[in-house]
Parts: structure tokens; C-alpha cells; sequence
């Protein structure tokens, strides 16, 4: 007889409200549900300027690579890739500027904070600008660029191979966080190309680390991570994957079944 009792794991739930207290200003506020308690995971308010370009500020979404800009509710697969494991960016503080590049693209000015989940003070700018040369609802040609430079407070970085579990990475306890600066950078490629129901998509991320050692044997610490991947997809059902591309924001959203089923 087994002593174990049923249990339920929920992996993911969300309960959250978004408001309107003006027709330029709008905010979102989301917790997190899934775990005991509740934790915040985004509140947010943006204010849209007549140009159409917008001010955000509050916990919510760094800009940087196409995946991490696609909901995980709509990305293609199940999990996210170790590109976005290793490289993104998350939800933090920051405040942010956002707008069109005319009818072909977007851009993304953030300065935010690196993490909420502990008392790190480090600060990171980050800038993330995209094109799209296809035609509206039939093709998308998607070129992205994304870029993060600040300073982490917190000195040891692990990684470790999905699955596995096997460490392949170590960014040293031993970093003089006081003497001298702890710096963190990244570098996101971006490419998509959508032809019907067709959909090609790549990401190329490098993530850099370095600092001074405090050691006995002080020296700089200098060490890169660079993830990618690369997906080919077809909706056999007929949908368009245009459909649910968004020029502006330079990222994918929901599809919509063509038949309503």
C-alpha cells in the first residue's frame, strides 16, 4: 500500500484585469496564481502620445527577442527554447518607450531593473527594433535586432543542460561586485519568414558575463552563452500565419481558426 495522496500540480494560472482610465492610458495588473499564495506578475500602465508612440512603466515585459515577445499561450510549441531559457530578459521595473517605424516596423527603448525575486539593485538598458518586409496578412520577411547592457549586483550565474541536468556553466561566486562592476550584456538575431500557412522562424542569442575575480589570484572573469534555434512549421488546418503577426510590436499573436471551430 502506498502512502503517497493524490495531488494536483498547476503549472500555469493567471487571474488579472486590464483598465482603461483614459482612452491613451491603459494599465494591466496579473498575478500568478499557480504556486501557494500570489505573486505579481505584471502591473503596468502605458500612456499613448497622438503620434501613436506609447510611455510604459511598471513590472511587465522587457523588449527583446521574438519569442519572448510571443505569449507563451501562443508560441509554437510547448515549452520555450533554451534561447529564451538562457538569454531573455522577463518581467521586471522599467520604464519604457515604444512606437512604429512608419508602416514596416517597431522599435523598443526600456531601462529596467534585472530581477524582482531578490534584493539585486542592478539596472540593464535594453533596445530592441524590428522590420517587416511582407505584405499585410499574406507574408511576413521579420529582421529583429535586440541588445542588454547593465550591471548585476548578484555574483553566481548556474546552467545547466535541460533534461540532463548537467552543468555546462559557471559564472563564479567569487566576482568583486564592490571594486569593480559585474556587467551582463546581450545580443539577440532575429528572422522570420511566412509564406501562407508556411512559417520559418530563427533566433540567434549571445549572453555575456564578466567581471573582476576577488580571489587570491584576482583576475576578469569573461564568459559567453550564445543559444539558438530554429523552428519550420506548417498549419495544416489552412490558417495564415501573417494573420497573427503584429508589424508594431514585431511579434506573433493568436490564431484565429479560419472555420470558427
Amino acid at each position: 500500500k502506498s502512502d503517497t495522496s493524490p495531488a494536483l500540480d498547476i503549472r500555469r494560472a493567471r487571474l488579472g484585469a486590464k483598465i482603461a482610465l483614459a482612452k491613451n492610458i491603459k494599465g494591466e495588473i496579473v498575478l500568478d496564481i499557480a504556486e501557494d499564495g500570489a505573486e505579481l506578475d505584471t502591473a503596468s500602465m502605458a500612456y499613448r502620445f497622438p503620434n501613436g508612440t506609447s510611455l510604459v512603466f511598471g513590472k511587465t515585459k522587457v523588449g527583446f527577442s521574438l519569442e519572448e515577445m510571443t505569449s507563451s499561450r501562443w508560441i509554437d510549441f510547448i515549452e520555450r527554447s533554451l534561447a529564451n531559457t538562457y538569454g531573455g530578459v522577463g518581467k521586471t521595473p522599467q520604464v519604457a518607450f515604444n512606437g512604429k517605424i512608419g508602416d514596416i516596423g517597431g522599435f523598443n527603448l526600456a531601462y529596467a531593473a534585472f530581477d524582482t525575486k531578490d534584493e539585486a539593485e542592478g539596472k540593464q538598458l535594453g533596445l530592441r527594433a524590428t522590420l517587416n518586409l511582407g505584405t499585410k496578412n499574406e507574408s511576413v520577411y521579420h529582421l529583429g535586432v535586440g541588445l542588454t547592457q547593465g550591471d548585476r549586483v548578484e555574483g553566481e550565474v548556474d546552467r545547466t543542460y535541460a533534461g540532463r541536468g548537467q552543468k555546462f556553466f559557471k559564472a563564479s561566486a567569487n566576482i568583486d561586485t564592490a571594486s569593480g562592476e559585474y556587467e551582463h550584456a546581450r545580443q539577440g538575431l532575429e528572422l522570420a519568414i511566412v509564406l501562407g500557412s508556411f512559417k520559418a522562424q530563427y533566433e540567434s542569442i549571445k549572453t555575456s558575463y564578466n567581471g573582476i575575480e576577488s580571489t587570491t589570484n584576482a583576475g576578469v572573469f569573461d564568459k559567453d552563452i550564445t543559444t539558438s534555434y530554429l523552428n519550420l512549421m506548417y498549419m495544416v488546418t489552412g490558417e495564415k500565419y501573417a494573420k497573427s503577426y503584429k508589424t508594431s510590436s514585431g511579434k506573433f499573436d493568436k490564431i484565429k481558426p479560419i472555420n470558427g471551430d
